[in-house]
């Protein structure tokens, strides 16, 4: 049986500036964690482009890890907005990943 995966592509606001040598740290830092699959840190609109598998990694973790090396995630109200939406449909997504089926989905249960 195959391994289900879900993917999902965002784009990380960050507050401040970022050297050359920023965008290596952070690349290092979330290239080590299982489930990301792809990182671009754009030094220059101070944006991170990550892909990666929502049933091994989320967004707020993600960002919890960034902000762990000492950077801030941008706190204009769009930006803030975008990411509560994305923990919010993360969060959705993954409870209705791992919901139990409901009965009718079974006909032969309800023949019993």
């Amino acid at each position: 049986m195959e391994e289900e995966i879900v993917i999902k592509k965002r784009k990380i606001s960050l507050d401040g500036e970022l050297a050359e040598s920023d965008k290596l740290k952070i690349e290092e830092k979330l290239k080590a964690f299982n489930g990301i699959n792809k990182i671009i840190v754009d030094v220059d609109t101070k944006k991170i482009s990550i892909e990666y598998d929502l049933l091994k990694v989320t967004l707020e973790f993600v960002e919890s890890e960034i902000q762990k090396l000492g950077y801030k995630l941008s706190q204009k109200w769009l930006e803030r907005t975008k990411r509560n939406m994305a923990h919010y449909t993360e969060k959705n997504e993954i409870d209705n990943l791992n919901m139990k089926p409901v009965c009718c989905s079974n006909p032969e249960e309800l023949l019993k």
